[in-house]
Formats: C-alpha cells, structure tokens, sequence
C-alpha cells in the first residue's frame, strides 16, 4: 500500500496522481474539500483508504466511478457532510465497505443496483446516522453487517419483527452493537 502523508499532490485542476498501475491508496491527513474527478485516479486502483481529509462533498459519486475498486474505507473525519448517496450501477466491483467515525453523517441513500458484489459492510461510530438505507435490502450478495456503537432504537429497528428488518434479513451475519 502506497502511504502520501504530508504531501499535497495538485496541478492546475486541483489533483492529478499519475500512478498508472498504483492498486492501493491511503490518505491520510491531507485536507482536501472534495475529491478529484474519478479520471484523475488510477484506472486499477482496487482498494482506497480515507482518513482525516475532511471532504465537505459526497464522496461516494466519485469513488463509485472507480470501476476496479474492491475495498472502501472512510475513517474518522474523511467526510464531513450530512448526506451520501450510492448511484444505481455505482461500485460494480466493490466487496468490503468500511464507514468509521464520520460524526455528522445522517443519511444514506442506496439505489438499486449499487455495490452488486459487497459481501461486507461494517459501520462503526456513526452516531447520526439516522437508518440504514432502503435500497440495502437489493444487495443480496450481502453476506456480513457489522454496526458498532448503535442505540437501543437502532438496533431494535433491525431486529427481527422491527420495522426496518426488511432492509437486512437477507444478510446471514448481523452484528450490531450499541450503547
């Protein structure tokens, strides 16, 4: 895994790294508001590593564009913002899912036909986060759910004759954890 901490990588757009055959990436610390344009990442990048950049933006339309991602994870102070939405077609190859420490997300959208592979999501320390998305319940290939530091409420929700059941019965391992 290639580790960029403390550099500032920018042309004239904002961002280019031009590491053709660069698989993996981790950024950490570097401050930047939104992300790149998904052309100025490496075509093969399969796992991306986010922590304490403090986008603003939703990073999720841009990361979603990267066709050979398989592995995602937003840790602690990477996305500022309230809302992320994952497109219908979005992470075609996309298997593992980590959401860490992102203190003022609130909502999640998922469309149907994103994350077609994702066999495991783990959300951890995201106390805002008000549901888990509807569009959860279209991802069968699902396999493992992992939700720490939930409430009482939260994970009632989810429990068997809850009301938002519907959105996770199909995933054989589900762990949540809570206050």
């Amino acid at each position: 895994m290639l580790y960029i901490s403390p550099l500032e990588v920018k042309d004239e757009e904002g961002f280019v790294l031009d590491c053709v055959h660069l698989k993996q990436l981790k950024l950490w610390r570097i401050y930047m508001p939104r992300l790149p344009d998904a052309q100025h990442f490496p075509s093969h990048l399969t796992t991306i590593f986010l922590e304490g950049c403090g986008l603003e933006e939703d990073p999720m339309p841009i990361l979603e564009k990267l066709l050979q991602l398989k592995e995602v994870y937003l840790g602690n102070k990477s996305f500022s913002g309230r809302k992320m939405v994952c497109s219908g077609g979005g992470f075609p190859q996309l298997q593992k899912l980590y959401l860490r420490g992102l203190s003022e997300w609130e909502e999640w959208k998922v469309e149907e036909g994103s994350m077609p592979l994702l066999h495991t999501l783990s959300i951890y320390d995201c106390k805002k986060l008000k549901e888990l998305p509807d569009g959860l319940r279209f991802i069968t290939s699902l396999k493992e759910l992992y939700i720490y530091v939930a409430t009482l409420e939260f994970k009632e929700k989810l429990s068997e004759g809850g009301e938002d059941f519907y959105k996770v019965q199909h995933i054989p391992l589900l762990k949540i954890y809570y206050d």
